[in-house]
């Protein structure tokens, strides 16, 4: 009789033993599997922010060449004013030197990414804190120098509305400047070369910091929006590869 007790109580320790560890290996499986899913919907979200910074470095790559063309052209409107410029060579460099144009960077992605709660599903610490500074700080400090460059332009075109008018050109809808002031009467206008110079300012820091350079930081940030934005993209594709 002991022994059958014995043996019972020892076929009740192995059914609980094997229920104990089944349940252990059952919410270690779930875990695995509910990690796996996070993981996956993360990869989803950073294949949508790759596509969107590709789409912004060839963005600020673009900046990057227009704004040479265009401060070269402001810095030629101020040597042509203060020279013996004739009407046609005012038209010509004001029609470039006043140009500007907008660059918003996409931000759906690491919207998605972040409104979704997937952002803190990226295991990879250093990828996650390169994110939310370039998406939250770099991009910010970039659309603050556009801001302030936009409104530049816009008060060199205002003011440059009292010696320039502007007419059709060819292709329709583009129109070019013709100078309706001479060299001399430009010159006496200094509230005008005064914004044409704050103009060339503000192209010529956007420009510096779009591909120029400075120290780096806690996050490698060199102070070059194409830089960085290469750095990222590529830490995302190894990310994304397994190479992280």
């Amino acid at each position: 009789m002991p022994s059958i007790q014995r043996t019972s109580l020892l076929r009740l320790g192995a059914e609980f033993l094997l229920i104990f560890f089944s349940v252990v290996l059952a919410f270690i499986a779930d875990d695995w599997r509910t990690k796996q899913n996070e993981t996956r919907a993360a990869e989803a979200s950073l294949e949508l922010v790759l596509r969107d910074l590709r789409q912004d470095l060839v963005g600020l790559r673009r900046l990057e060449e227009v704004h040479q063309t265009w401060n070269e052209a402001a810095l030629e409107l101020v040597s042509v004013v203060e020279g013996d410029a004739t009407r046609d060579e005012l038209s010509q460099a004001a029609d470039v030197a006043l140009r500007w144009g907008v660059f918003r960077p996409s931000l759906v992605g690491y919207q998605g990414l972040q409104q979704t709660g997937r952002l803190r599903w990226v295991r990879d610490l250093g990828l996650h804190d390169a994110l939310v500074f370039h998406y939250d700080e770099t991009l910010a400090y970039l659309e603050r120098l556009k801001v302030r460059e936009d409104g530049a332009a816009f008060r060199a075109n205002e003011l440059a509305e009292r010696h320039f008018r502007s007419v059709p050109a060819d292709p329709p809808k583009v129109n070019r400047l013709v100078a309706i002031s001479s060299a001399a009467e430009m010159r006496e206008d200094r509230e005008f070369l005064g914004a044409l110079s704050n103009l060339v300012a503000r192209r010529r820091w956007l420009n510096y910091r779009v591909s120029g350079g400075g120290p780096d930081d806690i996050y490698g940030y060199t102070g070059n929006f194409i830089v960085f934005t290469e750095q990222l993209v590529a830490a995302i594709e190894d990310y994304l590869s397994g190479e992280s």
